[in-house]
């Protein structure tokens, strides 16, 4: 802190290494939209950052899985709703290209697609497993049709269960569920759509029935 903190340096990086020779440029975004140039730099500086930091998974700690408490209540991939009748924990697993509001104030997806996620006791139930093994599996994303969600004071974490998705209308979405809770990063956002897309793009060749000879 005091001017002399990472954050700090890092800023003082990018700017000197990488912003710096291109601010005639930005000047001119600023001129013909300050707003959308503003969040552009924001975004372009983010980037930079992170590339500085990158993302080191044996140095991660489980805060670093979400944003908490989530800025604005907008519905993105990865947020993470609380069912009002279950009160089980689901994930938006829609593109984001679908849940930006346009100019009319909606968005294009009708459905929001929930992904649930389960906890061990219901992951053991349904591997018919005891809940050490399944834990020990789980945690280490063994199983694909699973993905980790480390737990913090905030939330308790679980088990993304591919295989349990709900699809509900748009329209419906407040009446049977809670504010948003929190949202996933979009760096281990990226893990999640991987592993859920890898999951439904299997390709698995048939058992071939000979003719006897």
């Amino acid at each position: 802190m005091g001017g002399r903190g990472l954050l700090e340096q890092s800023l003082n990086q990018v700017f000197k290494s990488n912003l710096l020779g291109q601010k005639n440029s930005w000047k001119r975004y600023g001129q013909i939209d300050s707003e959308k140039s503003e969040k552009a730099l924001m975004r372009h500086v983010m980037n930079h950052l992170i590339q500085l930091v990158d993302l080191d998974e044996e140095s991660c700690v489980p805060e670093e899985f979400y944003i908490f408490p989530p800025i604005g209540d907008l519905k993105r991939t990865g947020t993470v709703l609380q069912s009002k009748e279950s009160g089980s924990y689901f994930a938006v697993m829609n593109p984001l290209c679908d849940l930006t509001v346009r100019p009319n104030g909606e968005f294009k997806a009708r459905h929001i697609t929930l992904c649930k996620i389960a906890t061990i006791d219901e992951c053991a139930e349904h591997e018919a497993k005891s809940k050490e093994n399944v834990r020990k599996e789980l945690v280490k994303n063994k199983k694909n049709c699973y993905h980790f969600l480390p737990s913090t004071d905030f939330f308790d974490g679980g088990f993304m269960d591919f295989e349990s998705l709900v699809s509900v209308k748009k329209g419906e979405l407040q009446d049977g569920f809670e504010d948003p809770l929190l949202q996933i990063s979009p760096a281990f956002m990226k893990d999640v759509i991987s592993r859920f897309s890898s999951f439904y793009g299997r390709q698995g060749q048939p058992s071939l029935t000979h003719a006897e000879e």
